[in-house]
């Protein structure tokens, strides 16, 4: 009895300090921003408000016969989130790193792809919408390499469009109905100039889709959002909008006059969209902020450079959101009791249509014992700093699935009494 009074006690204590882990804890996982910066070799890590997380890798200081980088253009993860990608643009190589989504790092480089598979000043990389093949634009006027996982040819480049007119590629983007749009630089034949390229739905070939336009000289950055492409002009220093239907121009939007425009991509709290801003000199550009219709959002600044973050803002790409930590059964970004209230709830499904919203952490759609235990592990990590402040032991398993039985028996007598 003394031995039982005791756990309970200690359930009790343990109880309490979920709660607390739950009011300090609990964030919201929400997808963060990776930004490559060309004269540093670095990429940096930001939250969706703009603010700097961390150093993801860095080159600064390496003697240039050991770097993996020279001056990144591209950036882009797996789908799984567990690999990165970084075009180096001077060494005709694509670098694959492991990436830790937790803590934001990237480790292990290797050489994924380099000239010997047709890379000639890779610039953007993209995934297709099924994961399968990593497409790589060439600024070098190899075409638009594509790659499967493993770095072997996932089929013949896609090339030049515009009567040949059109080889030097930059930005990349997928239409909602799988069509790939590529951005021309520059025409080949003129200097001047630029365009988008769109793909058959077979991805076979290229055609031109927007421009031939002057506007778009430089033509860099592109990005579907909505019913509209947006592509930046790099040397017309503009970011124009257009119609995805038919790749018309929209009259009622135009921002000119910007400093080396470059990137852009949908903003990752999903008010408007962002666009790299290079800057006349080094370390003078930023990321902006607008709004679909092309005004500011706020004071127009999203990310500054400086302050250990990245000094020009060559390209970036937003993150999955955090995959949910296995016993988050709330999607509250902790474990705690009351993701354990969830569990207890639909302990015993064995419907195999379960969800991790239902108790399922081990995705085999039940809801039992093993849920449970990845509950557990995960829980005791995130209180036991907590439970240590507050002057509470931590728990051992043993007392971990005692509460987890007491919290299950009281839901069913509750759910007994209701009945009866």
């Amino acid at each position: 009895m003394h031995d039982g009074r005791m756990i309970l006690e200690r359930v009790s204590g343990w109880i309490a300090v979920c709660a607390m882990a739950a009011a300090t804890t609990a964030t919201p996982a929400t997808a963060d921003v990776l930004v490559a910066d060309r004269l540093t070799n670095s990429v940096y890590r930001y939250s969706a408000a703009g603010e700097l997380l961390n150093v993801v890798l860095s080159e600064v200081g390496v003697p240039p016969e050991n770097r993996y980088l020279d001056q990144p253009t591209g950036l882009a993860l797996s789908p799984d989130g567990m690999q990165m990608y970084v075009s180096s643009s001077q060494t005709n190589t694509v670098v694959q790193y492991d990436y830790d989504a937790t803590l934001g790092v990237a480790s292990n480089p290797s050489v994924f792809a380099d000239e010997l598979d047709g890379l000639s000043f890779p610039s953007s990389l993209l995934f297709d919408p099924a994961g399968d093949t990593l497409y790589v634009s060439n600024l070098g006027g190899t075409g638009v390499a594509r790659f499967s996982a493993d770095g072997s040819s996932a089929g013949a480049p896609l090339g030049a469009f515009g009567s040949g007119a059109y080889e030097e590629f930059s930005g990349l983007a997928w239409t909602p109905s799988g069509e790939l749009l590529v951005g021309g630089f520059l025409n080949a034949l003129t200097g001047a100039d630029g365009a988008v390229g769109k793909s058959d739905a077979g991805l076979t070939t290229l055609s031109t889709f927007i421009g031939p336009e002057a506007s778009l000289t430089g033509a860099s950055g592109v990005a579907v959002i909505d019913d509209f492409v947006y592509a930046t002009g790099m040397f017309a220093s503009t970011l124009q909008r257009f119609h995805l239907s038919d790749g018309s121009p929209d009259a009622t939007f135009g921002v000119s006059g910007l400093a080396f425009p470059q990137g852009i991509m949908a903003a990752p709290d999903g008010n408007g969209l962002l666009v790299g801003i290079l800057g006349y000199a080094a370390g003078n550009g930023h990321i902006a902020h607008y709004d679909t219709d092309g005004n500011l959002v706020g004071d127009g600044i999203f990310a500054a450079p400086g302050g250990g973050g990245f000094s020009e803002a060559t390209v970036f790409i937003t993150t999955p959101n955090a995959p949910a930590t296995p016993g988050d059964f709330n999607s509250d970004g902790s474990v705690n009791a009351a993701d354990l209230a969830v569990w207890s709830t639909n302990f015993g499904d064995q419907s195999g249509a379960a969800t991790a919203a239902m108790g399922d952490a081990t995705g085999d759609g039940n809801v039992n014992g093993a849920d449970l235990l990845l509950w557990q592990q995960h829980a005791a990590s995130v209180a036991r700093s907590i439970a240590a402040a507050a002057g509470v032991p931590e728990p051992d398993s043993a007392v971990l699935i005692v509460a987890a039985l007491l919290v299950v028996f009281s839901h069913r007598r509750l759910r007994a009494e209701a009945i009866s």
